[in-house]
Parts: C-alpha cells; structure tokens; sequence
C-alpha cells in the first residue's frame, strides 16, 4: 500500500528566476534566514531530542 501525493506548482514562480527578470522581494534575506536557522537549528544535535 502505497500512495503518492502531487501538488501542481506550476502557478509559482522560481526565485531564481524571479530575481533574473529583476523581481524585487524586500523579506527575503529575512524569511530566508529564519528558515535556514530553524531547519539547521531543529536537525542539529543540540536542537533534537537524545533519545
């Protein structure tokens, strides 16, 4: 039993290029930091539990 689930993101627009056709986004560096830190933070032996 196995099932595999889909999303059609074609209605997205990839932030590389999003930035090639000069796409300003003012919270980047921002969002982009505090995802990085809690995906590197949470999966870090510090972060996750011992057990």
């Amino acid at each position: 039993m196995y099932a595999i689930l889909m999303e059609d993101l074609s209605d997205h627009v990839v932030l590389r290029k999003g930035l090639i056709a000069g796409t300003v986004y003012p919270k980047l560096a921002v969002h982009m930091g505090q995802f990085l830190a809690r995906s590197l933070f949470f999966t870090s032996d510090v972060g996750m539990d011992p057990l």
